[in-house]
């Protein structure tokens, strides 16, 4: 789905035509739920921008103000205003997505069992054969550097003698009350 929302052209092959054609983009994406934590992918949400409607939408007002809307909207683009979003407006993003994030059990799981640890680097190894040799689910690298850049661990490298071992830094105190202060 990442891969689809985000390409900048479609090809399809029009009624009675016999090659495939390919056009740009020329259309946004729009989705509801119910539920209050949807995102799962923390790769992926860069894509989405959530928004809380409220309890009703007056749907007659909004059809009333859509022509508006996307005048204004490309007033604003044809003005040169920029169209895409600041490092600043990204991470505001990224922060109000956050409260539509589900919990990942593995981010959870390593939360309560890194501590136990006196290790300041873990390779991924060493982190599937000794922290997580009871987690009950099977743990893909992928999910696992995701876990464990949501903790704050940083990619690291270190070498045992000949080899290099790549994996995780512990954060350091520093760090982390630097991210629990932009959490509160």
């Amino acid at each position: 789905m990442k891969q689809y929302l985000t390409e900048k052209s479609d090809t399809y092959q029009p009624k009675y035509i016999q090659k495939a054609i390919t056009v740009p983009r020329m259309h946004i994406f729009g989705g509801s739920t119910n539920e209050q934590t949807f995102l799962t992918d923390t790769t992926g949400n860069r894509r989405f921008w959530c928004v809380e409607a409220g309890k009703v939408i007056k749907q007659e007002l909004f059809l009333e103000m859509k022509e508006q809307l996307w005048a204004e909207a490309l007033a604003a683009y044809d003005a040169g205003e920029e169209w895409t979003l600041t490092t600043e407006e990204r991470e505001m993003l990224e922060e109000a997505n956050g409260q539509f994030q589900m919990e990942d059990p593995l981010a959870a799981y390593l939360q309560e069992t890194l501590p136990l640890y006196t290790d300041q680097f873990f390779s991924t190894n060493m982190l599937m054969q000794r922290v997580l040799k009871d987690y009950k689910e099977k743990v893909h690298p992928k999910g696992l550097a995701a876990a464990m850049r949501t903790l704050g661990w940083e990619k690291s490298k270190t070498r045992t003698g000949d080899q290099v071992l790549n994996g995780y830094k512990r954060p350091t105190k520093a760090a982390l009350d630097q991210e629990e202060s932009l959490l509160e």
